[in-house]
């Protein structure tokens, strides 16, 4: 049905998308979409799209290995954009925000903006009238390649949509 669950356990769980980059357009977009088949135990633990990244190594959270940026939701509902450094197992906090928390069986869609000096992670599906979103400008990586997955060792995520356009 077009689904790809994510559901190994005692690990986190991410995807290398090598077959999508590396992404040459200066300004593109990633949209797709998430449910929690099964939550995570965690509420702050989150999905995630890693992006910016020059080759695609495998990336997970806290692992400390490459330079990059994640742009992340927590299964409570923070929505939040972070960069992170070779060597540096702690992402660096960006931007964050609140929207509503996740539920069994929801879908959730997102979108991701890359442009030369702005970074913008905009969840879809919460009602118009407040932009649940959040934009830095920030130009340190431009790498083309992403990673997507879940940042807990529970949990089974389900994703499905994934498209990567030019702006």
């Amino acid at each position: 049905d077009g689904t790809i669950l994510l559901g190994a356990q005692k690990m986190q769980h991410f995807l290398t998308l090598g077959n999508l980059g590396p992404i040459t357009a200066p300004s593109y977009s990633v949209e797709f979409q998430a449910s929690y088949a099964t939550l995570p135990a965690d509420p702050t633990a989150n999905l995630t799209l890693a992006f910016g990244h020059q080759d695609d190594a495998y990336y997970e959270h806290h692992l400390g290995a490459g330079n990059g940026y994640h742009a992340i939701m927590q299964a409570d509902g923070q929505l939040g954009l972070y960069a992170h450094r070779q060597g540096k197992r702690t992402g660096i906090k960006l931007a964050t925000t609140k929207t509503a928390a996740s539920f069994r069986g929801e879908w959730l869609s997102f979108r991701l903006e890359v442009t030369p000096t702005q970074l913008t992670w905009t969840r879809l599906d919460q009602p118009a009238k407040v932009p649940h979103k959040v934009t830095v400008t920030d130009k340190a990586y431009r790498g083309g390649y992403l990673h997507i997955g879940r940042g807990s060792n529970d949990g089974v995520l389900a994703l499905r949509g994934l498209k990567v356009s030019t702006l």
